[in-house]
């Protein structure tokens, strides 16, 4: 009994001499959750590795995983951990992020600390790496958008150089848009376009609307103009040529020249005159020639007269006047008005009306209303009569053969009432003109053989002064 009693004393001191270890259920379970999902993390980057050191690592993973640490690695945990928690309670109560181990740690296997939440919500003393956020596509709505076929082909080739222009076949240029070719187009010198050619002139000007024809200028197109011959003019059809004459004041009309003027006359219709007014068809009239209206042709003469008033015909000029009624037949001038007869007589010098041809100048009386026939003035009535025949003059109407008696003063009868042949009649019942007899010998008549080889000599007569 002695012993015994002085056994318990024995174990009573031991007890009390020997640390009792504080288990804190928190840390101990948050080191051992630690623990085993640093070696599951370790098992899967080891597992990639290969297949077979996959198997022998999970073998030995799993060992390890069932092993416990010792209760001395677990003790100087525990006290670790405290150490750790005052020294950062005497730092900055606040502060969970800034701590460091006052003792040194027993080392154990770990692996990369968890991201997250330890177990039973405590938060660890480790510091947390943050989650990746993900990074917000900053591209534009308008980026994102689907691009047209046309858009990016318009895009692509606004940037196109001029210079590429020469090396493009013509199929290239043709599905150009009219824009691109209408930036490029106002930049090129005349030298540059005369260097495309002809063909490649007319497949830009093909593709560009009016809008972008008055966006490039009058010069621009005029000097596109001069570099196309009539083939390519024709091509181009008779809107297009309306469309660039419209966008051409008369200095570019006249520096292009009157055959150029003709070929592009030649290749428009009645419907294009008439949208081009009688301004702009007066301008292009007034800087062509004789001969390239008669290349236009009286057909598109007289349609161009049709849209022009008396008083624009009569200041096209006496050249372009005299040209445009050469040009027109008979059956082109029938079909113009009045007030235009007057206008296109009018523009002809008095003197060379003559050279219309009597068989127009009998149109072109007869078509004259009778109120207009005083709007010619006596010296072109005098001289389109003059150019007449006798039969023609006494095919006229009585009323017109009326008010040109009228207009001429040559009212023989004191009355309105006009008789071409009571006319001619009186004029040969008067009095002719005779040489008396001892006077020829003084005249040269008297050497001439015939009197008709002498009366038709040239220049015996002088021509009647405006």
């Amino acid at each position: 009994m002695k012993n015994f009693g002085i056994s318990l004393i024995f174990l009573l001191a031991l007890v009390m001499v020997l640390p009792v270890p504080v288990f804190s259920s928190t840390s101990a379970g948050y080191s051992s959750q630690e623990y085993r999902d640093s070696e599951q993390q370790r098992d899967s980057e080891e597992n990639s590795n290969s297949e077979e050191n996959r198997d022998s690592e999970e073998n030995r993973d799993n060992a390890e995983q069932r092993e416990p640490p010792s209760r001395e690695d677990r003790q100087r945990t525990v006290e670790t951990e405290k150490q750790e928690e005052s020294d950062k309670k005497k730092r900055d109560p606040n502060d969970n992020r800034n701590s460091s181990p006052s003792s040194t740690r027993v080392p154990i296997k770990t692996a990369p600390p968890p991201v997250g939440k330890a177990p039973g919500g405590d938060t660890p003393s480790r510091t947390e790496v943050p989650a990746k956020k993900p990074t917000a596509d900053k591209t534009s709505d308008s980026a994102k958008k689907p691009v047209s076929g046309n858009e990016t082909r318009s895009s692509t080739n606004a940037n196109l150089d001029k210079k590429k222009l020469r090396t493009m076949e013509r199929a290239e240029i043709k599905k150009l848009p009219g824009k691109d070719i209408a930036a490029m187009a106002k930049d090129m010198e005349e030298t540059e376009l005369k260097e495309l050619g002809a063909k490649k002139i007319a497949d830009m000007t093909r593709n560009m609307e009016e809008a972008e024809l008055k966006d490039i200028g009058a010069k621009k197109i005029a000097a596109m103009t001069r570099n196309m011959e009539e083939a390519e003019l024709k091509e181009l059809g008779a809107k297009k040529i309306a469309a660039m004459t419209r966008n051409m004041e008369e200095a570019e009309l006249k520096e292009l020249g009157g055959k150029k003027l003709a070929s592009m006359t030649k290749n428009m219709e009645k419907s294009e005159f008439k949208e081009l007014g009688s301004k702009k068809l007066a301008a292009m009239t007034r800087n062509m020639k004789a001969e390239n209206f008669k290349e236009v042709g009286g057909v598109k003469v007289a349609a161009i007269a049709k849209e022009m008033g008396g008083a624009e015909l009569a200041g096209v000029g006496h050249e372009q006047a005299k040209g445009m009624a050469k040009a027109m037949e008979k059956r082109d001038l029938t079909t113009l008005a009045s007030d235009q007869i007057v206008g296109l007589a009018k523009g002809i010098e008095s003197r060379q009306i003559t050279e219309v041809g009597r068989e127009k100048l009998f149109v072109m009386v007869d078509k004259i209303e009778d109120k207009d026939v005083k709007e010619l003035g006596k010296k072109h009535l005098s001289s389109m009569l003059g150019g007449m025949e006798g039969r023609q003059i006494k095919e006229l109407k009585e009323d017109k053969r009326v008010s040109i008696v009228d207009n001429l003063d040559a009212n023989f009868f004191g009355s309105r009432k006009a008789k071409f042949d009571e006319i001619r009649k009186s004029k040969e019942t008067e009095a002719k003109p005779a040489i008396k007899a001892d006077s020829i010998g003084k005249t040269k008549i008297k050497t001439a053989d015939k009197t008709s080889k002498f009366f038709s000599k040239t220049n015996l007569f002088k021509p009647e002064e405006n």
